[in-house]
């Protein structure tokens, strides 16, 4: 079985983005600022789609930072929660890419 290396696939995806130049400490916020946009994202996206106690609960769950039973309560409402969140991801990664082909003036 073939060792997946995830320094390599970060490194890819930041010279797919025109910024290899940039330091690990960098590319390291840069990606938990991804990813916390991606979770607002779906904060977002499942809101809506829930009951008005429903959203109560979430709320309460949210500020109280309770990563078990936040999990637990998507899972159970959300069962495909996991595909939701990658499509979020997608989606930040593609504005990231459009955000940086502007700024390298390519659009």
């Amino acid at each position: 079985m073939q060792k997946i290396n995830p320094e390599k696939h970060i490194n890819t995806f930041f010279k797919k983005l025109g910024l290899e130049q940039v330091n690990d400490i960098q590319k390291g916020e840069l990606l938990e600022s991804m990813g916390n946009l991606a979770f607002q994202r779906l904060v977002v996206r499942v809101a809506e789609k829930l009951s008005t106690e429903d959203r109560r609960l979430f709320a309460e769950l949210l500020d109280k930072d309770d990563k078990e039973k936040l999990a637990e309560f998507l899972y159970d409402k959300f069962p495909n929660i996991d595909e939701l969140f990658e499509e979020e991801s997608r989606a930040v990664i593609a504005d990231t890419k459009n955000d940086v082909a502007y700024i390298h003036g390519e659009v």
